[in-house]
């Protein structure tokens, strides 16, 4: 194994030093360090009593976050007769450790200059140079279980709970029937409009849940949850997954901007509605046909995923371990045009999107969809619409997006 080989690519992933230590007289000397950044120094915190306690740490079966005066980390661990370190690093997020140091405090300047890296990153690498030489590998959820302590214990889970039902039975406190939610969310799933607003003016004495002290928040949590499992709904209706996840992205997103909880609710119902019309809709133009075609809907997840990018049969059949020719024949089969007309007509249904609510130009929006050029994309939507991408944009475009110079 060429241990410096590894080391030099995790340091180049972590943008920080990684150093490999052997054993000597007690103690360990450093073999091997490495770090792209010819102007990061990490002189201001190690020490050689440091470095004696990081390294007997890495001895450990696990390897070991470390968390330094509360504001950046190093992580060591055991390589085959050799002790690896790696550091010093901020996280994006950070977290609690279950090792903590105290050293000087920093400058500021050093401090800022520090890499500043995901968890998700940061474990894969450690776990890939931790793996490569154990028997036993870890997954990234246990290293995280093993260096962040938890919080919380199951007794005090436990606790709250029987509190929590003790305290609403004494209050004469209920969460709405469980029948009602089947109603609202199945109502969804069948594309019923009319059987939504129903739902909604269902009247009950129970409240729909408690998920945080402040109202707000509360509000922005169930509704949260709503979004939720409406997107699931709306997947069983019909409705190809990654539309499903983009427009509850979007809709989450936006809640989290509200501030009262008129508004909260006002777009909760906003997207179960959009979600209810959408599965109508997918149902009227398909009529049961992915149902009895297991190979059209991860067709269609495929190309709404790839929208951005010129598709290609050939490709999207080898990914879906489908012939091309039996998939192009399928497609037609049920859906009444081609799979490149369908395409087309879905790539100029973004495109109409985008000219109405974005501020990219028509060439930027061109080379967005995958096409060749700014002339090709208008040559095709003049075909399919009658307009050019210009007069599309000034009759439906919103105003509010335009330049100071009345253009995009």
């Amino acid at each position: 194994m060429n241990l410096e080989y590894l080391a030099r690519h995790i340091s180049k992933e972590l943008h920080t030093f990684v150093r490999i230590y052997t054993p000597f007289s007690g103690t360990y000397r450093l073999e091997y360090s490495c770090c792209g950044r010819p102007d990061f120094l990490d002189r201001e915190v190690l020490n050689p009593s440091l470095f004696q306690v990081f390294l007997d740490l890495g001895a450990q079966a696990c390897p070991d976050l470390v968390l330094i005066n509360g504001r950046f980390y190093y992580v060591t661990g055991a390589v085959e007769n050799r002790r690896f370190l790696l550091g010093p690093f901020r996280l994006a997020s950070p977290i609690p450790a279950k090792y903590t140091q105290e050293v000087p405090p920093v400058s500021r300047p050093w401090l800022s200059s520090l890499p500043i890296c995901s968890l998700s990153v940061l474990s894969a690498n450690v776990l890939l140079l931790h793996n490569l030489f154990t028997a036993v590998p870890l997954t990234a959820e246990e290293w995280i279980a093993e260096n962040c302590p938890q919080e919380y214990t199951r007794l005090e889970l436990e606790e709250y709970f029987s509190r929590q039902v003790f305290s609403n039975r004494e209050m004469q406190i209920r969460h709405n029937p469980y029948d009602q939610e089947l109603r609202e969310f199945g109502s969804i799933e069948k594309g019923d409009v009319e059987g939504l607003m129903k739902s909604w003016e269902e009247d009950y004495p129970g409240v729909l849940g408690t998920l945080a002290e402040d109202p707000v928040r509360n509000a922005k949590n169930i509704a949260i949850v709503v979004i939720t499992l409406a997107s699931r709904a709306a997947m069983r209706g019909g409705v190809i997954p990654e539309t499903a996840y983009s427009l509850s992205d979007i809709y989450i997103q936006k809640l989290e901007k509200l501030s009262d909880t008129v508004n909260i609710i006002r777009l909760m119902h906003d997207c179960e509605l959009r979600y209810t019309k959408s599965v109508k809709e997918s149902k009227a133009a398909q009529e049961g046909n992915i149902d009895q075609n297991p190979y059209l809907r991860q067709c269609k997840d495929y190309i709404f995923s790839h929208l951005h990018e010129k598709i290609r049969i050939q490709k999207m059949a080898e990914e879906l371990e489908i012939n091309p020719s039996y998939l192009s024949q399928c497609f037609k089969s049920w859906e009444g045009i081609s799979m490149k007309q369908f395409i087309l007509r879905e790539k100029i249904r973004l495109c109409k999107n985008m000219l109405t609510y974005s501020p990219y130009s028509c060439s930027a929006i061109a080379a967005y969809l995958g096409f060749s050029s700014q002339s090709h994309l208008g040559k095709l939507f003049k075909k399919e619409t009658g307009m050019t991408l210009g007069d599309y944009r000034l009759k439906y475009g919103v105003k509010k997006l335009w330049g100071a110079e009345g253009r995009w």
